[in-house]
């Protein structure tokens, strides 16, 4: 059951973010099961580059540290060139690759600023619960 219900925050999440972030940015509203498609793509092309580079350089002995800040670049990039691509498709008004990095940017910055609530309240939470008799 957690399993199940992590996996709905993980993919619901950046859906309904990218569904904000793509309003803000555009001015265009789009679907809830687009968004989600746009997402899911986005991931997955990310993960896939992001794998293609980074098993050469583990392999040839570059540091981790550097193959992290490489898979980053790289998943960024590839993440927003998924939604330049696909939301140019959908979208009657066409958007730069500033602006499909601007929605990821939006995106990460949400997704921080509710981690960072949740990890307050529960440490808030934490903290009380410790001092109940």
């Amino acid at each position: 059951m957690a399993v199940l219900i992590a996996t709905l925050v993980i993919v619901l999440l950046p859906t309904i973010l990218f569904r904000s972030a793509v309003k803000w940015v555009a001015n265009q509203e789009i679907t809830f099961w687009i968004s989600l498609g746009i997402v899911l793509l986005g991931q997955v092309a990310a993960s896939a580059s992001t794998l293609g580079v980074a098993i050469p350089l583990t392999l040839s002995g570059t540091p981790e540290i550097a193959i992290w800040i490489i898979g980053v670049i790289i998943t960024f990039c590839m993440t927003s060139l998924i939604y330049l691509l696909l939301l140019n498709i959908l979208l009657i008004q066409k958007i730069n690759f500033w602006k499909a990095s601007k929605i990821q940017l939006i995106m990460i910055a949400e997704a921080v600023k509710i981690l960072l609530i949740l990890t307050i309240i529960i440490g808030l939470g934490l903290f009380i619960y410790s001092f109940t008799p």
